[in-house]
């Protein structure tokens, strides 16, 4: 699955979502969401490490299926549902 990770995050009213004065992008919020999860043993942190890692340019760049389930739920369980809906509009294609 190919993902434009640089997508801009928008409410309700199609206004971009803001964090720290820049527009809130799917690399953003994955990235937080693999580095800062609790849970997992240290390997599951490595791999999550990892795909930050990867991430982190931004751009559109290709996941697996699992990588996607991970960022569901990791993104499912740290974020509101406004970010949520976004990432999920996103990761469910």
């Amino acid at each position: 699955m190919s993902l434009n990770f640089d997508h801009v995050f928008t409410d309700l009213d199609g206004s971009a979502l803001q964090e720290s004065g820049e527009d809130l992008t799917m690399r953003m919020v994955c990235v937080n969401a693999l580095t800062h999860a609790a849970g997992g043993d240290g390997d599951e942190k490595v791999k999550r490490w990892q795909l930050a890692k990867r991430l982190f340019p931004g751009g559109t760049q290709s996941i697996t299926p699992e990588e996607a389930v991970l960022l569901k739920q990791l993104i499912g369980a740290r974020f509101p549902p406004v970010i949520v809906g976004n990432a999920f509009e996103l990761l469910n294609g």
